[in-house]
């Protein structure tokens, strides 16, 4: 493989390419020099080289059509007393106004080396002739890479549809990289080039328009707290100690709360690996109610809890503190593990504490959770699940967890699969202030 794939060709490699090129060296020996494909070589000379036109060698105008030594027409000027072929005419250059007029090229320029540079017959020759100069090929190329990146070759009415399309997903708090995923084929610049542009004010938008970057408050600073209960063998050292398939299958646990005034709360579980998140409303939160959430998946599951739930990670709320019944069925049968973050790591569920921002974006902090209900749950974990992943090569999390987890759980939750442009990630989407 060249060593230089995927970079440019520069100003000494252009050198090189015109020195080899009067050397008469074949592209696959340049190429060799060059550290690229001989393909690259072949179209930087074709793309590159500048055109001389024709070599006049007297007062008279040369015919240069293909047809120049077997054409027989006569008659193209319209002068019924001459009889010369008009090929040959001294008086009418015929190449301007006949209709079989096909110019003659040089075999090379049609083939390789695409230029005359080490063409001894150049000096008599009166075809068409290009050659590859260094400096020329080098403003070519820069020129042209400016080009691509610009918007002068982009069609006006492309771009006006394009903004308008990201204006309106962007109101839904949809990410670019989302928007992307789903209407690529239909911008006509990349993610990065649009953002470049945004910058510099070229667009009917300002970078405001587009959803905000997450603000974190600086943490305070927790007291050292001694443990009360025994968390022996539950450690997150000792999950840390677990082989690596065991971690990945891991459900990351934690509890969001509205506001104070408020009874209801919403346990959530993380599916690492998929990226997955449930959230169940908690009529209050402690243990009793976490304990009956992870009743009802149980019944969801069929009997198959321990596959698809195997371990569980939690922080030390004291809704999750009671381990017991966590891990027990109702028929006291072990149904999970659980083990337990360290006080005040919340990072160490980093992959779950990430994924709240989805849930924050249709419930903001200072929103009451008294008028929720199951159906809520549903909608937003729909609509959060349907948001493509760039961690997942463009997928949703839904994508994949319909073919991991059993359909049961899914319907029984009320989970479908939302379409990337109908995906809405604002509080407009329950609209909790219309309830009575």
């Amino acid at each position: 493989m060249p060593e230089k794939a995927g970079g440019h060709l520069d100003y000494d490699d252009r050198c090189d390419i015109a020195r080899m090129l009067k050397e008469r060296r074949s592209l696959s020996a340049i190429a060799k020099v060059c550290k690229v494909s001989p393909s690259t070589i072949s179209r930087e000379i074709a793309r590159n080289r500048e055109h001389k036109g024709f070599r006049m060698l007297s007062n008279k105008r040369t015919n240069h059509c293909r047809h120049q030594r077997s054409c027989e027409i006569k008659g193209l000027c319209k002068n019924k007393t001459c009889k010369t072929v008009c090929s040959r005419c001294r008086h009418v250059f015929c190449n301007a106004i006949c209709q079989y007029y096909r110019e003659y090229l040089c075999p090379r320029i049609r083939r390789a080396p695409f230029c005359c540079n080490s063409c001894g017959k150049r000096g008599m020759c009166e075809s068409r002739q290009y050659f590859y100069r260094p400096k020329e090929a080098q403003e070519k190329a820069d020129r042209r890479l400016f080009l691509s990146r610009s918007l002068s070759l982009v069609d006006a009415d492309a771009v006006v549809d394009m903004v308008t399309t990201i204006k309106k997903l962007s109101a839904k708090n949809q990410s670019l990289a989302h928007i992307w995923r789903s209407h690529k084929s239909e911008f006509p610049m990349s993610e990065r080039t649009f953002y470049r542009h945004l910058a510099e004010g070229r667009f009917d938008m300002t970078s405001l328009e587009l959803p905000k970057k997450s603000r974190y408050r600086q943490r305070k600073q927790q007291k050292v707290r001694h443990d009360q209960i025994d968390f022996t063998g539950r450690r997150y050292a000792d999950w840390v100690a677990l082989d690596e398939e065991q971690r990945l299958r891991t459900v990351q646990l934690d509890c969001v709360e509205g506001i104070k005034a408020d009874r209801q709360a919403i346990l959530t579980l993380h599916f690492v690996r998929l990226h997955f998140q449930l959230y169940l409303l908690l009529p209050e939160q402690n243990q009793e109610w976490v304990t009956k959430a992870l009743d009802a998946l149980e019944r969801l599951c069929k009997g198959n809890f321990k596959k698809y739930f195997p371990i569980l990670l939690p922080d030390r709320g004291i809704e999750f503190l009671n381990h017991k019944k966590l891990e027990h069925s109702k028929n006291r049968k072990k149904r999970c593990s659980v083990y337990y973050c360290d006080p005040g790591r919340s990072d160490q569920k980093g992959a779950c504490e990430k994924n709240h921002v989805e849930l924050r974006k249709v419930l903001p902090k200072k929103t009451s959770f008294e008028k929720l209900d199951a159906s809520d749950m549903a909608l937003i974990m729909s609509h959060v699940n349907s948001y493509t992943r760039e961690s997942l090569g463009g997928k949703a999390p839904i994508d994949l967890a319909a073919c991991v987890l059993p359909k049961e759980l899914l319907e029984g939750l009320g989970i479908e699969k939302i379409k990337p442009d109908d995906v809405n990630l604002t509080p407009s989407l329950l609209k909790l202030s219309d309830r009575n």
